[in-house]
């Protein structure tokens, strides 16, 4: 269905990148505004990467939900789990007790807070303290798995730490589900 994001949507003046498949990809957000049960006004953030700046590839990631092959896959949760993560401390939502993922796409966003409390004395259990898991899909199709080489390729082969690569990479796959279980609390 098409529809103008302008017509629902409040774009953000904020824009984050991350480097995928070795370039620069921006991506904006979108705000709605969504009324509760209750009246309460719920912010929800919409990512984007159909920025001018970026190639035409590039611009077409957040098309479509679940598009394109395994690779494309990969690169789409990138954006929601690390790039998500970046657009939250853009925005100045940098008071967040807990991050709740639903499903392994946005497991990524657990490396990124790696990334972050890397100082900390213990920051795989600082990560897992604001860390919350819970998954609905009871089949395979429902777990993404990426082989180690193409998170090499679309991520780099730097961007997972040294650290806990092995514990992230086991057997050289990337489970998202796994990696989504592994670095929370519950």
């Amino acid at each position: 269905e098409e529809w103008n994001p302008y017509e629902k949507l409040i774009l953000l003046p904020h824009e984050v990148s991350i480097s995928l498949l070795g370039r620069s990809v921006r991506i904006r957000a979108w705000l709605y505004k969504m009324k509760g049960v209750k009246g309460d006004l719920n912010p929800i953030i919409f990512l984007d990467t159909d920025v001018t700046e970026n190639s035409d590839e590039d611009r077409h990631i957040t098309d479509n939900l679940y598009g394109g092959d395994v690779r494309h896959r990969l690169v789409q949760e990138a954006v929601l789990g690390i790039g998500g993560m970046r657009m939250l401390e853009k925005i100045g939502a940098t008071n967040i007790q807990k991050f709740h993922m639903n499903e392994g796409h946005s497991s990524l966003l657990t490396i990124e807070l790696y990334r972050m409390y890397g100082s900390f004395d213990d920051p795989i259990s600082e990560v897992r303290s604001r860390s919350v898991f819970t998954t609905h899909t009871p089949v395979a199709a429902g777990h993404d798995l990426f082989d180690e080489s193409l998170v090499n390729e679309v991520l780099g082969s730097s961007y997972i730490p040294n650290s806990i690569r092995e514990m992230v990479l086991d057997g050289g796959v990337l489970n998202m589900t796994r990696l989504g279980l592994d670095f929370s609390q519950y």
